[in-house]
């Protein structure tokens, strides 16, 4: 007989601990939730639809899949994420770093949307909360952008 036995965690759990943090690495965090999802709750700002989109992967943010017709700008500005927990049966730990918060948001919708933990200071433009995806093709401009005659 093992002097400890072996931890298995339970088959009707699903908790996971969300971060964020601005750069490559993990730390220092700029925000973080707890996503419970045996009933959705917890400290996540949406934690319904975030246990809904992970709930068709089986809690594994990996298997997410990117949302189509969202555009993003190459700009580099590295968010990186980690969830670490429990899911049925499984443990979960994951990390990942985004190219920058629209890549973000398209790839893993609304499991890290942490409300308005990705604003910048004043003087820098918002990241939004939301990605919205254009319906139909792109139109040749953009909302706010200027028109230069003869173009």
């Amino acid at each position: 007989m093992e002097p400890f036995p072996r931890a298995r965690p339970s088959r009707d759990v699903r908790v996971l601990v969300l971060t964020l943090a601005r750069g490559e690495k993990p730390v220092p965090m700029a925000g973080h939730a707890l996503l419970l999802c045996d009933q959705p709750g917890g400290t996540h700002p949406d934690a319904v639809r975030a246990c809904a989109a992970l709930a068709g992967v089986r809690g594994d943010p990996a298997r997410l899949r990117p949302r189509t017709g969202v555009a993003c700008t190459l700009q580099y500005d590295p968010i990186t994420v980690t969830a670490n927990g429990v899911w049925n049966d499984r443990f979960i730990q994951f990390e990942h770093t985004y190219g920058n918060a629209c890549s973000l948001r398209a790839a893993t919708g609304p499991v890290f949307a942490l409300g308005g933990v990705l604003r910048k200071t004043s003087g820098e433009w918002n990241i939004p909360d939301k990605v919205t995806a254009l319906p139909g093709a792109f139109p040749r401009t953009f909302p706010g952008t200027i028109r230069r005659p003869g173009l």
